[in-house]
């Protein structure tokens, strides 16, 4: 097992692996292992099933709660909620993941939390507070607590690219001027103000320094020049390299007896402590306490704030947390990952497969997968766009469509780069059997573990995902992959009627060309079963009628979703024409009428007149023959040649 993120709270922990399970482990007494129950501890590591299907894309742990970021936005806490720390509206600690459902428009890229405060940076780099606030720490001018998140009213205006909590105090960075805010308590000088006398801030403050915004070198003029220019520069370029970062400490450590009020230098790889005052050329930058620092990155914890400077001339971009695309730790199906897996399947055949497997075999990673923003770039291309974190925005924006709206609005999946790349990786199949085995294994396993049970939209994107490959398009494996789904889908609307209409808004919003294909799968599948039933009876007493109606049923939705999006197909794409041929229609529609009018069980369980989008026009017309020579019979009947009305009237003999 591999952990790609870890998080340390007081007594538990939480590590993220790299197929994107949540792992943890540690003191359970608020329910902060987010296992459902409280319990004194666990001693191994155990998996969150909660969150199963989400990708995460950041880990938290406070005092004694813990949080997650998903990839597409949205927050997750659990644990101890003793001052509202998951803001969700009350004081009650809470053992399963919960949705922090209060930001759930305004896309949270990341989180961090301290003791019993919690801090949410949006993608639009305001700051969101909740939680305990005896100290300042929320910056809300009051020292009250919050269980529901509220905007710090004081950086409205500023676009915070990070932050940071300690203990009980908060650290915000703004790129644009360059400057750090603190605020929370002070008593170990960990805010960095320059009034010694202030043991706790209850707005955010400047912290002391020379810090200036970041002037990237080289310009560019517009945006235009700019996408161009971050797309096609020399693809073996390097970052920067860095000669001199400076660290800066906030500590109660240093000096002995007396707190720091202010920012010291401390010293780094190539600097002694008096090569930090005077240094020569080979040793290295010198660092000059007067001149001016870029901030690159901030850190605070317990009751110490650090931050990681460079000088000017190092051109060293600061660190934008809200860039989690380009940061999220788990595997999922990217550009670069095809790349390698294209460029080194002969050489390490075995671990590609691995990794094949994990990531088709994972709902989480799939879901993780083709967001719009990350997938559209090589490896190549990325190093690029990583030098340039602010710029690489102007792209995102670009990318991203209705970002303003809430998450479940769009699916934000780019149907376009996902087929390129299941293409390129279908290709691959072709010419590696044991590839193309294992992967039709790893979808069947995924396909058979979604849970209708979801909690948030995204993880309904799978439920579009997985169309789109080509096992799926095939019938012959409806019952390990088109059944299961389909059961799925439709489940839905029994367990999450939120996410039955999500999903139906999602699939209205897909073009024709992706409707279609998926009507046309269980079109097929429908056929398919049918013709299986000629040589196994067996099989059609136990399992035909399941499938049928299973597969008849979703037809029905997208029928319903097709005529509701006013025609989005036409009503002949929904007829399957081999009905005529394969199904006695006469007797179907005998059974079903006998069912309707006298509620007895027909001959079968299932009937195709249920569906009657299904039949085209020679099946309507025998629908018609039949349907006129049962009103004949129904006719004769009740009123049989040679009788009369009895004088009472009501009555036929």
């Amino acid at each position: 097992m591999v952990f790609v993120q870890v998080a340390c709270g007081a007594h538990h922990t939480l590590a993220v692996s790299q197929d994107g399970i949540l792992y943890t482990w540690g003191r359970n007494s608020s329910g902060q292992l987010g296992m459902e129950t409280v319990s004194e501890a666990e001693y191994a590591p155990a998996m969150v099933a909660a969150l199963h299907m989400l990708p995460i894309a950041q880990v938290i742990a406070g005092g004694a709660h813990s949080f997650v970021v998903t990839v597409g936005g949205s927050a997750y806490g659990w644990g101890n909620n003793s001052f509202g720390q998951l803001g969700v509206g009350d004081e009650k600690d809470r053992s399963k993941p919960t949705v922090l459902t209060s930001l759930k428009s305004q896309c949270i890229r990341r989180v961090a939390c301290g003791e019993d405060h919690t801090v949410a940076l949006t993608d639009a780099g305001g700051v969101f507070t909740v939680g305990a606030g005896m100290h300042g720490q929320l910056g809300h001018n009051s020292k009250n607590n919050e269980f529901l998140p509220k905007k710090v009213f004081e950086l409205m205006g500023s676009e915070v690219s990070q932050i940071a909590c300690g203990r009980r105090h908060t650290l915000a960075f703004v790129p644009s001027t360059g400057r750090i805010y603190a605020f929370g308590l002070n008593g170990s000088g960990q805010l960095g103000v320059s009034s010694k006398s202030q043991g706790q801030a209850l707005t955010p403050m400047m912290v002391v320094g020379f810090w200036v915004p970041y002037i990237r070198q080289k310009k560019i003029d517009c945006e235009e020049d700019l996408s161009h220019q971050m797309l096609t520069d020399n693809p073996s370029s390097q970052p920067p390299t860095c000669h001199g970062v400076i660290a800066v400490d906030l500590s109660r450590e240093q000096p002995p007896k007396e707190a720091l009020e202010e920012p010291v230098a401390m010293q780094t790889a190539k600097h002694s402590p008096k090569a930090m005052k005077k240094s020569t050329a080979e040793e290295g930058t010198t660092y000059d306490k007067n001149k001016d620092l870029i901030v690159n990155q901030i850190f605070g914890g317990g009751d110490q704030s650090f931050f990681i400077c460079s000088q000017q001339e190092e051109d060293l971009e600061p660190v934008d947390q809200r860039l989690a695309l380009f940061s999220c730790p788990i595997m999922t199906l990217s550009v670069q990952w095809v790349e390698l897996l294209e460029q080194t399947i002969e050489d390490n055949q075995e671990e590609r497969l691995r990794e094949l497997e994990v990531i088709f075999s994972s709902s989480a990673l799939l879901n993780g997968s083709f967001i719009r923003g990350n997938e559209m770039l090589s490896n190549d291309e990325l190093s690029v766009l990583q030098q340039s974190s602010s710029h690489t925005r102007v792209l995102l924006r670009s990318f991203s469509i209705e970002r303003d709206l809430p998450a479940s609005s769009h699916h934000n999946i780019s149907f376009d780069s996902a087929l390129h790349l299941l293409q390129r990786i279908e290709a691959l199949t072709d010419a590696h059997a044991a590839m193309a085995s294992r992967m039709e294994a790893a979808l069947h396993h995924c396909t058979v573990t979604l849970v209708p049970m979801v909690q948030d939209s995204e993880e309904l994107r799978i439920y579009l995902i997985l169309p789109l490959c080509r096992l799926f398009a095939e019938a012959r494996h409806y019952e390990s992959l088109q059944i299961p789904y389909a059961v799925s889908v439709l489940e839905l609307k029994k367990k999450r009627l939120w996410a039955d209409r999500c999903l139906d808004m999602w699939l209205t919003s897909t073009d024709t060309v992706y409707f279609q294909r998926l009507v046309d799968i269980y079109k097929r599948i429908v056929i398919y079963v049918i013709d299986q039933t000629s040589s196994n009876k067996q099989y059609i007493a136990t399992r035909w009628q399941q499938y049928l109606l299973t597969s008849l049923s979703l037809l029905e939705k997208l029928h319903h979703i097709s005529v509701s999006s006013h025609s989005k197909l036409s009503y002949d794409s929904f007829y399957i024409p081999e009905l005529t041929t394969k199904v006695d229609i006469s007797a179907d529609y005998q059974s079903w009428v006998e069912q309707q009018r006298f509620g007895r069980p027909g001959q079968y369980a299932i009937s195709f007149c249920r569906f009657p989008f299904v039949f085209d026009a020679p099946a309507k017309t025998v629908l018609l023959q039949t349907d006129a020579a049962l009103q004949m019979q129904f006719s004769n009947h009740l009123y049989p040649p040679g009788g009369s009305w009895r004088s009472t009237g009501a009555e036929y003999v």
